[in-house]
C-alpha cells in the first residue's frame, strides 16, 4: 500500500511541475498551403518561442533530477555509494541550471553590452514648435 501511495505521490508531483510547461500551447494551427513566415521578425519571434520551450524543458528536467536526487539522498540509509550517486545528480542538476540560466540570458546582456535596447528604431520626428506668449500691453 505505501508504494502505491509513494508511487501515485511522485506521478502527481511531476505533472504538477509539467503543467505550467503544458498549459500555454494555445497556437493557431495553420492550414495547407498558408504561409507562416513572412518578415524576418516572425522568423525572429520563431525562434525566441522555440528557445523559451527548450529553456522549460531544461528546467522542468532540472528539477526532476533534483527531486530525485533528494530521492536518493533519503534512501541512502548511509550507504557511501547511494550518498555519492545522489551528490553527483546534485551537482549536474545545479550545473545545468546554472548553464540554461546563462544560455537564457546570455542574449539580454549582449544587448546590454552593446547599448542596444532591443526596441525596433522608428523614424525620427520633428518637435511641435511651441507657439511664444505674446505680450499684454
Amino acid at each position: 500500500m505505501r508504494r502505491i501511495l509513494v508511487k501515485l505521490a511522485l506521478i502527481s508531483a511531476i505533472g504538477l511541475l509539467l503543467l505550467p510547461a503544458i498549459v500555454p500551447v494555445r497556437a493557431a494551427v495553420p492550414t495547407y498551403g498558408e504561409e507562416i513566415i513572412t518578415t524576418p521578425q516572425e522568423f525572429i519571434d520563431l525562434i525566441k518561442g522555440i528557445t523559451k520551450w527548450i529553456f522549460s524543458i531544461v528546467m522542468a528536467i532540472a528539477i526532476l533530477f533534483i527531486i530525485l536526487a533528494a530521492w536518493y539522498f533519503l534512501t541512502a540509509a548511509g550507504n557511501p555509494e547511494a550518498i555519492a550517486k545522489a551528490r553527483q545528480m546534485l551537482i549536474y542538476a545545479i550545473v545545468g541550471i546554472a548553464v540554461a540560466l546563462l544560455a537564457a540570458g546570455l542574449p539580454a546582456l549582449i544587448n546590454a553590452f552593446l547599448g542596444e535596447t532591443g526596441t525596433t528604431p522608428t523614424t525620427p520626428t520633428t518637435p511641435t514648435p511651441t507657439p511664444t506668449p505674446t505680450p499684454i500691453h
